[in-house]
């Protein structure tokens, strides 16, 4: 059974991934218009999904439901670098150079890392150890990260980094850009800072995830600029 704290949580995390999903709806109507509101919007779904399945993480009261929903965040969260890289494209006009082909290549990594975790058989190369720690805030997973794992986060920082670079290029070259590039590159410094304290357990809140928060919170500030 959950106690109060950990109810009021979870319902609060619900919440949030419910309101992100609708905004994401709308940014998504406006598609045909802006092709960065299609990936912004792509970006804001992952977002939500990552926050409503770290609600039911935060509820698990056993190791197997745990790494379930520790699952699903990894879905959730593998195609972001890739529409960060994309958003970073499109945003400084630039989205020619990313053939389908480029693009096609760029997804290999993820997927196949992502398809290891999902395998009972092969798990132990992306998860090597876990365990569910459990207290009155709620549950807090622990896992000690396999080759794959590594790889994974690894290839996603340097496509972070690489639209980062890109958008750090026009930002120099464009006075017009400065506002907008500005507050871009604040949003993913800001989400790395999230996932390196998420990944490394520095999170002074281990039980909730603070990059699919910091990611939103990005994506909005970049939205309304």
């Amino acid at each position: 059974m959950l106690n109060s704290s950990q109810s009021l949580y979870s319902l609060l995390l619900v919440l949030i991934a419910v309101a992100v999903a609708l905004f994401a709806y709308t940014r998504w109507r406006l598609r045909e218009i802006r092709a960065t509101a299609g990936t912004g919007s792509l970006l804001l779904g992952c977002g939500s999904l990552w926050i409503l399945a770290n609600a039911f993480e935060l509820a698990s009261r056993d190791l197997n439901t745990a790494l379930r929903w520790f699952c699903i965040e990894h879905v959730a969260m593998t195609p972001i670098p890739i529409l960060w890289l994309l958003l970073a494209f499109q945003f400084t006009g630039k989205e020619a150079l990313l053939t389908r082909g480029r693009f096609a290549a760029m997804t290999l990594v993820p997927i196949v890392c992502i398809a290891i975790l999902l395998s009972d058989a092969f798990r132990a190369q992306f998860v090597a150890a876990a365990r569910l720690e459990l207290s009155d805030s709620g549950a807090n997973l622990v896992v000690e990260p396999g080759a794959f794992m590594v790889a994974y986060y690894g290839y996603g920082y340097v496509l972070v980094i690489a639209g980062a670079i890109l958008v750090s290029r026009k930002l120099i070259r464009s006075l017009g850009f400065v506002w907008q590039g500005t507050i871009a590159l604040t949003g993913v410094t800001l989400t790395l800072l999230a996932n390196i304290l998420d990944w490394t357990q520095l999170n002074p809140i281990p039980f909730v995830k603070l990059t699919p928060l910091a990611l939103v919170t990005a994506v909005v500030l970049f939205i309304v600029t």
